[in-house]
């Protein structure tokens, strides 16, 4: 039986959409949940969360880390003892705004 992480908090604009669905599996042996929503016009939002300890160079709660690469953007975070990193084909400025 798969169960995702505990304590998530899903940035209020994203939880407000639809979800396409989740799926829980292991990366370099730490388990993450990906959610992913309904991003109207930019298509979807694929939101990993992890537990932070798992990721060597989180950033700090005060400073995400904004990128693009190819098409796509992304935002990481953290927040209390979980890692967030969302990902949608869009720019930069979009991503933020749904978040």
């Amino acid at each position: 039986k798969n169960h995702g992480p505990e304590g998530v908090e899903v940035p209020s604009k994203l939880a407000a959409a639809a979800t396409h669905g989740c799926q829980i599996f292991n990366w370099r042996g730490s388990q993450v949940a990906m959610i992913c929503f309904d991003g109207g016009e930019m298509g979807t939002v694929h939101l990993f969360v992890l537990d932070r300890s798992s990721l060597t160079d989180a950033p700090p709660e005060s400073l995400p880390i904004h990128a693009n690469m190819d098409g796509w953007a992304s935002s990481t975070w953290t927040r209390g003892d979980k890692a967030y990193v969302a990902v949608a084909r869009t720019d930069l400025p979009r991503l933020r705004s749904a978040l």
